[in-house]
């Protein structure tokens, strides 16, 4: 019976989103997986349900956003069945000042040009308990980031936001 509520629920955010890009221009696209895992130890076995999401906004020629969401449903056996995870979230705009580019928001920045680890790529988290096999999972960060064009040469600037939550 709950798993039978979960997959109502699942269907009708999936619904409302398919539905919200008609009505406000939105450009998704996307994949959904399935994966099965069996867990020896404990004898158990889970199924996870991803789809993940990728949105494209135009508010005119110049600013846009731009999102990438996961929706994850997963069985009983999974500490948080149904989740819905934001990796990456920000508005843009081209050439608002001639030859400036600027992203701020939830941004995944990508330092340097190595396949797996990259030791200029450290400014987005892994998930925990994530393999290196599946780099294109990486969190994004509170960031602005700045693209200056000059002639032929191109000036980068990244602000990363952190902050720090004190709870006594």
């Amino acid at each position: 019976e709950n798993i039978i509520m979960k997959r109502n629920i699942f269907l009708a955010v999936f619904i409302i989103l398919v539905y919200s890009a008609s009505v406000y221009a939105l450009d998704f696209s996307g994949n959904l997986a399935y994966s099965r895992q069996y867990d020896l130890s404990e004898q158990n076995l889970s199924n996870t349900l991803n789809l993940d999401l990728n949105f494209t906004h135009n508010f005119s020629d110049e600013i846009f956003a731009e999102g990438d969401l996961v929706i994850r449903y997963s069985d009983k056996s999974s500490t948080s069945p149904f989740m819905i995870i934001p990796k990456e979230i920000y508005i843009g705009a081209y050439d608002l000042i001639p030859q400036l580019d600027i992203k701020t928001g939830l941004l995944i920045i990508s330092w340097g040009s190595a396949d797996m680890l990259s030791p200029l790529d450290n400014f987005n988290p892994l998930p925990p308990g994530l393999s290196f096999t599946s780099m294109t999972q990486k969190n994004g960060v509170l960031a602005a980031d700045a693209t200056y064009y000059f002639n032929d040469i191109t000036y980068y600037c990244i602000h990363d936001i952190r902050y720090t939550i004190y709870h006594p």
